[in-house]
């Protein structure tokens, strides 16, 4: 084969470079941001951040608050709803499903996402409770309490995910504390709040 053919085959390969499959900083720093779909804190204003914490604070104390309030209640619901026995599980039915969907809270939200999840969540939370404070048996309150523990075991893996997601690994802990903060809070203003409203003839409203 005479070389100026030979010379012509090879330039008519194609040419594949290390530097051709490679990416550029900013071409990384681009991949990242569109795998995340949360901003990070750092990225946000003052205002975004406050928002956000006042909101993950509320769903948080909604879940504890709902869990620890009855507790101090239960016989006043008893007397009205006539209830002889089992009021045990006006309590129970609330952590038994808190207990069965919580860990599986985090792959339902790589499925359908995170954002419409906590959505999800919060109504099914507010039907719960709406459910059970319009009981006018055993039965109902019993439903309403474990459709309500559906929604704030959603609402409490979700904070910790979003949580995750929006903050860096060094500033992770200290917002952490601050939702541990909210959950002890919540769990000790729950009995004293459940003990008044029931005190007033109030309960339905918890």
């Amino acid at each position: 084969m005479p070389p100026s053919q030979e010379s012509a085959e090879i330039q008519s390969e194609p040419r594949h470079s290390i530097t051709s499959q490679s990416r550029t900083p900013a071409q990384e720093n681009v991949a990242v941001q569109l795998s995340d779909p949360f901003p990070k804190v750092n990225d946000m204003s003052l205002v975004q951040v406050s928002v956000l914490l006042l909101s993950l604070g509320l769903a948080l104390f909604l879940f504890a608050i709902d869990e620890t309030i009855v507790a101090t209640s239960v016989s006043t619901i008893g007397a009205e709803l006539d209830i002889k026995g089992s009021l045990s599980w006006i309590t129970t039915s609330y952590l038994l499903t808190t207990t069965v969907i919580q860990p599986v809270t985090g792959r339902i939200a790589d499925a359908v996402g995170v954002k419409p999840l906590v959505f999800l969540e919060l109504w099914v939370f507010i039907v719960g409770n709406i459910i059970a404070g319009t009981s006018r048996g055993l039965l109902q309150m019993i439903v309403g309490r474990l459709i309500s523990g559906i929604g704030g075991a959603g609402l409490l893996s979700l904070t910790g995910i979003i949580i995750a997601q929006l903050t860096h690994e060094k500033q992770r802990g200290a917002y952490m504390n601050i939702f541990n903060i909210v959950f002890i809070l919540s769990d000790s203003i729950g009995p004293i709040a459940g003990g008044a409203l029931a005190n007033a003839g109030q309960w339905r409203w918890m």
